[in-house]
């Protein structure tokens, strides 16, 4: 009987069962992969850092503290995308962290920091910025002087009032006179009588600037305000923080030597009171 050889190739079926079940773990592996690297993504799209926000609004050259400050939750990514790669290749962190805040503690805004935003290294310089050589203080010749002059005539006209304008100041004061009279035998005497007098002090004096309380400018607050979006005013309107801040307590005046000695001298009378009102125009 004779035997046939058996051949050493594998079946077709066989070789094709193989491939499949290669190309089935190939997938898996891929797959696995893929929902790996799907959840990495999705972890680190939900991993936060806590940053610095405004609780309220500081304005230019207002010191920071504590109490302005606030954290918040910011995604990991969109942190990320602040930073900034220096010319040697390594990043730069802009956003403050909440854990650095110590660092703009005691600092000053460099310029208007609005509410809800957050904070920036090159947000706040170490010192408030000295205005001594704007054009708004280039008062060659006169000495500027505070003028703690009427509340109510200052925020009347702060509005529309811009450095160099001009004013008219008043002084209300109390002066002592005696008075001559006779008793009722007919003998002569003398009382001593304390009357209100108001007199001129300075007509059309220039303006250097109104003051807050807090020694700011408030006329730079309302040029900023002017260039604000209408909505932007519009929530500086209602807004506590802003009213209190553009509040007006000072009145700065740039005065020559002679209108200085003048207003020394309404200076020194009794329960004086400077009141402004506004020049008449031509135009």
């Amino acid at each position: 009987m004779k035997l046939g050889k058996t051949s050493g190739k594998i079946s077709r079926p066989a070789a094709n069962a193989g491939k499949q079940k290669a190309a089935v773990v190939m997938v898996l592996v891929i797959a696995g992969l893929l929902i790996a690297y799907v959840q990495f993504l999705g972890n680190k799209a939900q991993e936060t850092i806590q940053v610095v926000m405004f609780k309220t609004s500081i304005y230019k050259n207002g010191a920071v503290t504590e109490e302005k400050i606030a954290p918040y939750e910011m995604l990991l990514g969109e942190y990320e995308k602040y930073s900034v790669v220096s010319d040697n290749g390594v990043p730069k962190r802009r956003v403050v962290t909440w854990d650095e805040r110590g660092k703009i503690i005691g600092t000053f805004a460099a310029y208007p920091l609005q509410q809800n935003t957050v904070a920036m290294y090159r947000d706040f310089i170490k010192s408030r910025l000295d205005n001594s050589d704007t054009v708004m203080y280039a008062f060659p010749g006169k000495s500027l002087v505070p003028l703690q002059a009427d509340g109510n005539s200052i925020e009347a006209f702060k509005t529309f009032l811009q450095p160099s304008d001009r004013l008219n100041i008043e002084a209300v004061y109390t002066e002592r006179v005696k008075e001559q009279g006779n008793d009722i035998y007919g003998n002569p005497t003398e009382t001593e009588t304390d009357i209100f007098k108001t007199e001129t002090v300075f007509d059309d004096v220039l303006l250097a600037d109104l003051l807050n309380q807090q020694g700011s400018s408030i006329l730079d607050m309302q040029k900023e305000y002017n260039d604000q979006t209408v909505w932007r005013q519009a929530q500086l309107d209602s807004d506590p923080a802003w009213k209190a801040a553009t509040k007006p307590s000072t009145a700065l005046l740039a005065l020559t030597p002679e209108e200085l000695t003048r207003y020394y001298y309404f200076l020194a009378k009794q329960n004086v009171k400077f009141k402004i009102s506004l020049p008449q125009r031509d135009n």
